[in-house]
C-alpha cells in the first residue's frame, strides 16, 4: 500500500501477520497505520514484532473480495477508506459498491 502524505513524498507500507490472524500495516520508519474511531494515523509500533503488538488499534484483516483487499481494523472494526485527495480514513463496510475501500 502507498500513501501520499499531501507533500506528494509516498510512502511504502508493509504488511507483517500476527499471531491471531490480523496483519500490522508497518512503514518504513518504524510506525504503524492506526485507527481510533475514524481517525487513521501513524504513531510507534507498539512491540518489537508485529507478532507481538498488543495495540488492538494498529491491527488490521485483510479481507479478500471480488474486486480487490479491504482492510478491517481489529478493534473498531471500520474499514479503510480513501478519498480522490489521498485521505484516508474508516467508515462502515458498504459492500463491493465503494471501490475506495479496495486496496492491492
Amino acid at each position: 500500500m502507498w500513501t501520499d502524505s499531501g507533500n506528494g513524498v509516498l510512502s511504502r507500507w508493509y504488511d507483517e501477520q500476527t499471531n491471531d490472524g490480523s496483519y500490522v500495516e508497518r512503514g518504513a520508519i518504524r510506525t504503524c497505520l492506526t485507527n481510533y474511531n475514524d481517525l487513521v494515523y501513524t504513531e510507534p509500533c507498539d512491540g518489537d514484532a508485529s507478532a507481538n503488538a498488543s495495540n488492538w488499534y494498529q491491527r488490521w484483516y485483510e479481507i479478500s473480495t471480488p474486486t480487490g483487499w479491504k482492510l478491517q481494523n481489529r478493534m473498531t472494526g471500520r474499514i479503510l477508506d480513501s478519498n480522490e485527495y489521498g485521505q484516508v480514513y474508516t467508515l462502515g463496510d458498504f459492500g463491493d459498491s465503494d471501490l475506495n475501500q479496495r486496496w492491492e
